[in-house]
């Protein structure tokens, strides 16, 4: 497990810029990432990235491709988004061809954007 303590220094965090690739559990009930900054707890058993920026304004900017995070993330996937996103997350559609599965009311697309809780086609 990897655990990112929210211990201050002179009112700061200790932690800031962090990127995490390629972690993973042994699947025994263990958290695989632990971050006391976002208050946020990953499960996966392998999280390919964790990326977490630096406070600004009393917050954090946050990247993963942790699908169970309520942060950021980039997916891919054989079929158009459906369900609700993170704002900024990113989607690659990999199955553009014959069967459109990668269609929308508006369009074939291979990259979706998250914009207000909602997929968008990225041309």
């Amino acid at each position: 497990m990897i655990h990112i303590e929210a211990n201050l220094t002179n009112g700061q965090p200790n932690v800031t810029d962090l990127s995490i690739m390629g972690a993973s559990n042994d699947g025994q009930g263990t958290l695989t990432i632990l971050d006391d900054l976002t208050s946020t707890q990953l499960t996966d058993a392998y999280v390919g990235i964790y990326a977490l920026g630096k406070s600004s304004s009393g917050g954090y900017s946050r990247f993963t491709t942790s699908p169970n995070a309520s942060a950021v993330t980039w997916a891919v996937g054989s079929n158009a988004p459906l369900n609700g996103c993170s704002t900024g997350s990113l989607y690659s559609c990999i199955e553009i061809g014959s069967a459109n599965t990668c269609m929308s009311s508006s369009g074939t697309f291979a990259l979706w954007g998250c914009v207000n809780t909602k997929w968008v086609g990225i041309k």
